[in-house]
């Protein structure tokens, strides 16, 4: 996944994290889903729970995550801000089914079939 789609500053991946709407995906993860406004390229984030393992095995995962996603065409999704977050059940998939889950969900968001954030109400 190149560098440009990442989200690199924790107070964006908290705000996305926390404000997005939820979507989950065969309970093998939920992604975070927000509107970004400031930038016209969509942005990444990969969270693993620490309940999951030691740091190398989180980290393999989010290595093999971002392998899937180098090779989907992420310049056809909206620019907004994605947090995807695994479960246990995704992390112990192979390889081959962790791309094909994935690849799967990425054609959900590039159809624009996903829960949007909430308009905010005024009073």
């Amino acid at each position: 996944m190149n560098s440009i789609y990442r989200l690199k500053k924790s107070e964006v991946f908290q705000e996305t994290f926390e404000k997005g709407a939820k979507n989950k995906f065969k309970n093998l993860f939920f992604i975070n889903i927000l509107e970004n406004s400031k930038n016209k390229n969509m942005k990444i984030g990969i969270a693993v729970s620490k309940k999951f393992g030691h740091a190398p095995y989180r980290n393999r995962i989010k290595r093999q995550v971002r392998d899937i996603l180098s090779k989907q065409e992420l310049s056809k999704l909206d620019s907004h801000n994605y947090v995807f977050v695994f479960s246990k059940k995704f992390c112990e998939l192979s390889y081959a089914d962790k791309e094909k889950e994935l690849a799967a969900y990425i054609k959900v968001i590039k159809n624009g079939n996903y829960k949007k954030q909430k308009e905010k109400k005024s009073k």
